[in-house]
């Protein structure tokens, strides 16, 4: 990694870890203390521990062609809104 990085890595098990490479700085803001709500991260990992997290997984983006089928999916399994539905015939054409 030559530019500054940082990863949010959530496990298997839902344990949240922020891995940051490089000058970068990195706060968290938790409004629900307001006499203690910002909180800056300042532990470093190594190239290697970044590369071990990311591994060979493609990377994505809200702006990849993937997008829209994701983010439906993620809706679906959030509120139960169904992707997809059967089409009867002559359904909406006239």
């Amino acid at each position: 990694m030559t530019k500054p990085t940082v990863i949010i890595h959530t496990d298997a098990t839902g344990w949240v870890d922020f891995l940051m490479h490089g000058e970068v700085n990195v706060y968290i803001v938790d409004e629900r203390y307001p006499g203690d709500r910002v909180y800056q991260w300042t532990e470093k990992c190594t190239d290697d521990e970044i590369k071990a997290v990311l591994g060979d997984s493609q990377i994505g983006s809200k702006n990849d062609e993937r997008h829209a089928a994701l983010s439906a999916r993620i809706i679906e399994a959030l509120d139960g809104t169904p992707r997809l539905r059967v089409v009867q015939e002559n359904d909406g054409v006239e």
